[in-house]
């Protein structure tokens, strides 16, 4: 009898051990797809995916969630994405992905644009000065990069930094 409380207590504590575990992974399910960019808000991105895709047959219009996502390049209209996301989709109308896990810009024709840390921009927006700058800019380390002050304005507006509202300043 004390045999079987000895083992029955120690597969407790093996149990209790397995589940204490202090692993941080956690495996989540990845589902992606591709699609064209329809139109682009502060919150959403309505896409519609290409064909023979399987999130087709869910609908074929879907809204990508971008709450909290800066750190992704916001794509334009017309644009190509993957979309990469737990493979849930809400049957809504149109289809919703609220928290996909990235958004990232497929680039068809490399020669045709250029990136900018996290942005990815059409040489044909911008200046051949400030091509040549990128190209060079794009060449120096990450430190070297930071001890850079300005960038050109062509590239400044077209990255959205200036999109802020002037505000008075306010002297005591």
């Amino acid at each position: 009898m004390r045999k079987y409380i000895a083992l029955v207590l120690a597969l407790t504590c093996v149990l209790c051990l397995i589940g204490c575990s202090t692993k941080d992974e956690v495996i989540e399910k990845q589902s992606e797809f591709e699609a064209t960019v329809l139109e682009v808000t502060d919150h959403y991105l309505l896409v519609e995916p290409i064909e023979g895709s399987i999130e087709l047959n869910s609908s074929d219009e879907i809204k990508v969630g971008l709450q909290d996502k800066t750190s992704w390049p916001i794509p334009q209209v017309g644009e190509m994405v993957r979309v990469v996301y737990d493979g849930l989709i809400q049957e809504t109308d149109p289809a919703r992905i609220p928290n996909p896990y990235r958004v990232e810009i497929i680039i068809s024709d490399e020669n045709d644009t250029i990136q900018f840390h996290d942005k990815v921009v059409s040489k044909s927006d911008l200046s051949q000065e400030t091509i040549e700058w990128l190209e060079k800019y794009n060449e120096l380390s990450e430190t070297e990069q930071l001890s850079i002050s300005s960038i050109p304005s062509d590239l400044y507006k077209l990255c959205g930094y200036g999109n802020a509202e002037d505000a008075p300043a306010v002297t005591e």
